[in-house]
């Protein structure tokens, strides 16, 4: 009953690590690692394919198909009899089995029924975070495997796209920088695309397109910094 429907997810994930620049220490004149330390950031993205053959659907229903099996062309190029009594039997069996011609009126007020012929539905969101402040450094597969000795940072939910908030774990861990001039943004933000496609057909040869297209952007950003009060 759902073969006039096909559909496919698709997800992807970012993860990226920006390092400060280095820092030189104006009482000693020596250069080290920045206090502000590090950003990562990651995204996630979901999305939905549809896609709808209304031709399908409508052939479902007996009548309906019967209507678009009339309106198909016929086959004007009769295969040549072999013999006169082979011509006679082809002409009496074609009359005998012709179906009924549907009324006129009737047929043209279930194409207008049938006039959507294709749609599709195209659905996509779009999520990322960004945390500057970033201490751990960056090894194999993104983590740093045991920072302080207490397992990896940033954890793998967060470089395979994960939304959740990690900042109490950063917290918790002594992941993030103490400098409380840090005055970079901790921020989200989150896309959502919702495209859709009808194809319609009024009257035979005549045919509209309908598109209709949605986008959203939120985003939020806020200073954030471990040892605030």
């Amino acid at each position: 009953m759902t073969d006039w429907v096909s559909a496919n997810v698709r997800y992807g994930a970012d993860f990226g690590w920006t390092s400060s620049g280095l820092y030189r220490d104006t009482a000693t004149n020596q250069i080290g690692p920045n206090p502000f330390a590090n950003t990562i950031q990651n995204s996630q993205t979901i999305q939905l394919n549809t896609n709808l053959t209304f031709s399908t659907l409508y052939n479902k229903i007996p009548f309906f198909k019967r209507v678009n099996q009339q309106g198909a062309k016929p086959n004007r190029t009769p295969s040549r009899p072999k013999s006169p009594s082979d011509s006679t039997r082809t002409v009496r069996d074609s009359t005998q089995r012709q179906p009924r011609e549907i009324n006129p009126i009737i047929k043209g007020f279930a194409n207008l029924i049938m006039m959507a012929k294709t749609g599709s539905v195209t659905y996509s969101k779009t999520r990322g975070t960004s945390l500057p402040g970033f201490r751990p450094q960056p090894e194999f597969m993104g983590q740093d495997w045991n920072y302080l000795g207490q397992g990896p940072a940033p954890t793998f939910g967060f470089i395979a796209g994960s939304q959740a908030d990690i900042r109490p774990e950063a917290v918790r861990y002594r992941w993030l920088t103490l400098d409380t001039t840090l005055n970079s943004f901790y921020s989200t933000n989150e896309q959502t695309n919702l495209t859709a496609r009808l194809t319609i057909e009024p009257i035979k040869s005549f045919r509209i397109e309908l598109n209709g297209n949605r986008n959203l952007s939120i985003t939020h950003s806020e200073f954030f910094r471990a040892n605030a009060d």
